[in-house]
């Protein structure tokens, strides 16, 4: 992993909890290199992806907003953030930091110890819902040695509230109807006070290559906008440069003072080259950082590898694509729908600690739900892990996507917070047929009790049947109450459950009587008369 002036790679001390001096001397008072300092403050994430993406790994950026109005660079093993928390835990968040003053930066601290200020800010999920109007800022940039103005600023705000295929119109349609970007605003072009080489370059001699100095960048573009625009009138910032930067693209969120108010945005920092601010698709991805969402992948050790995420391969297969504004971002994936606050309590199913066995019925996750569908179903797989299920179709911006099936996602809390596309196939392709869910196919993970089975497909639905209890065999009584396991001493009172519980080849024994519904059966169960008489009827 090519590392940052923010994160190193090895050898640091585990992340384990310490309280902040109420002494601790500001910044300037700090300053010695070497000097041990606690401070306390809002934790902030920047991700960084090189372009085009896939040509090297991400890099994060992880910055402390200090209760003195001082932002520090925080040197840290991204792992052990991972191992800690991770971004859901620690985005955004009160935390406190111990370290030592390091000799190679301006402003940057060697974490030793971090952790949340107040352990019950642990499970809020608050900070990242997203409803209504979102309205962003385009900062248009020049560096003052490159005159060049690539495009006029009447493309951009077509780019940002225009229809189809502007952003307002794709974060309309990826959030089901939850925000929008109306309000946004485009000023500039702007010359920047000095050269590129002033905003990047070789800040940290234990890395080469030119980094960006996202302070300087921000402090001069806040201060050109500012007699044209009101700050606090908008949730985001996306600055837009006429030239390449450290070849990446950024996304992210920071605190920024500006008209006398101190606040959280989003902030991307975008370069001005085809797969910079030109490509839509990659302009969205950075937006979904700036929303808090970190990326997903395949599980194969890559990044960028999935077309079902805007948050991973940006802009899918590209099918299809804007003569002027390039490559057009895919959906998010139900996870990080979820993750936003997108979708409702009605169209999403977490499954409990308690047996269940079900037929579910998904919806297309590119477009509203009818009542009764779903779009997100999260099956638990260990204390910090788990699988969820959505449906994917050629829909709107989902015209990018490999193709249209059933798709699993695992998170597992214990490595990061990222969801990994479920390719059993392995043969490192998470956008083939291995990963696509169709009817007849299933999925069984006998270590963690989870057993999905697509039974049926059409332009509408697909109908899943899912359990955390496989057995082998399974029993139904329809006169059975109460606790269900599909045992043979507690029942489930449905053929349905029944058949959803049973593991690929397992007998369904049923107990005579009528059973009212019907099933799709494409899994291969073999059902069986549990008595030497009576009758058994399904379907009525």
């Amino acid at each position: 992993m090519r590392t940052y002036l923010c994160i190193v790679a090895v050898g640091l001390a585990a992340l384990v909890a310490r309280n902040a001096s109420a002494t601790d001397p500001p910044r300037d008072e700090v300053g010695d290199i070497g000097k041990a300092v606690v401070l306390s403050g809002t934790l902030e994430f920047l991700w960084g992806d090189p372009l085009p993406l896939g040509s090297g790994p991400p890099r994060v950026c992880y910055q402390l907003f200090s209760d003195d109005g001082e932002r520090w660079d925080l040197r840290v093993d991204s792992q052990r953030i991972d191992l800690a928390g991770r971004a859901w835990t620690f985005n955004r968040q009160r935390v406190v930091v111990a370290g030592h003053v390091l000799a190679d930066a301006d402003a940057g601290i060697e974490v030793e110890t971090l952790a949340l200020e107040r352990e019950s800010d642990r499970d809020d999920t608050e900070r990242f819902r997203a409803s209504g109007s979102q309205p962003y800022l385009w900062i248009l940039l020049r560096f003052g040695d490159n005159p060049s103005t690539p495009e006029q600023p009447a493309w951009f705000v077509t780019q940002a509230l225009g229809p189809h295929p502007s952003l307002d119109h794709f974060w309309r349609e990826v959030s089901l109807n939850n925000i929008d970007l109306l309000g946004s605003q485009v000023v500039g072009w702007y010359t920047l006070p000095q050269p590129r080489s002033y905003y990047v370059y070789d800040i940290d001699p234990n890395d080469p290559g030119d980094e960006v100095n996202f302070a300087r960048c921000r402090a001069d573009a806040v201060a050109l906008a500012d007699p044209d625009v009101y700050f606090p009138d908008f949730i985001g910032i996306n600055l837009c440069f006429n030239g390449v930067l450290d070849g990446a693209a950024w996304g992210g969120g920071t605190n920024i003072t500006a008209d006398g108010v101190t606040r959280w945005y989003g902030v991307t920092y975008m370069p001005g080259a085809w797969l910079g601010w030109y490509t839509q698709g990659i302009l969205a991805h950075e937006m979904g950082h700036a929303l808090g969402l970190p990326h997903s992948s395949g599980p194969y050790g890559q990044t960028y590898d999935s077309q079902w995420d805007v948050m991973s391969a940006a802009y899918g297969t590209c099918a299809q694509s804007d003569p002027t504004y390039g490559c057009l971002g895919t959906h998010t994936i139900g996870y990080h729908k979820d993750w936003l606050g997108w979708v409702p309590a009605e169209h999403r199913h977490v499954v409990g600690s308690s047996p269940e066995a079900h037929m579910l019925t998904l919806y297309d996750l590119a477009a509203p739900a009818p009542p009764g569908y779903l779009h997100y179903v999260r099956i638990p797989s260990g204390l910090n892990s788990f699988y969820t299920i959505e449906r994917r179709r050629w829909t709107g911006y989902d015209q990018n996507i490999p193709g249209e099936a059933v798709v699993m996602h695992h998170v597992d809390y214990a490595i990061d917070d990222h969801a990994r596309v479920v390719d059993p196939d392995g043969n490192g392709n998470c956008n083939d047929a291995g990963a696509q869910w169709v009817p007849g196919e299933y999925f069984y993970d006998g270590a963690k009790n989870v057993l999905v089975s697509v039974e049926l497909a059409d332009d509408t639905r697909s109908l899943v049947t899912f359990t955390n209890t496989p057995r082998s065999p399974v029993y139904v009584d329809l006169a059975n109450g109460g606790y269900e396991d599909g045992s043979s001493v507690f029942p489930w009172n449905t053929v349905y459950e029944g058949y959803s519980a049973a593991i690929p080849a397992a007998n369904v024994y049923i107990k005579p009587g009528s059973y009212p519904g019907s099933i799709f059966m494409t899994k291969p169960v073999t059902l069986r008369r549990n008595a030497t008489s009576g009758v058994v009827v399904m379907g009525q």
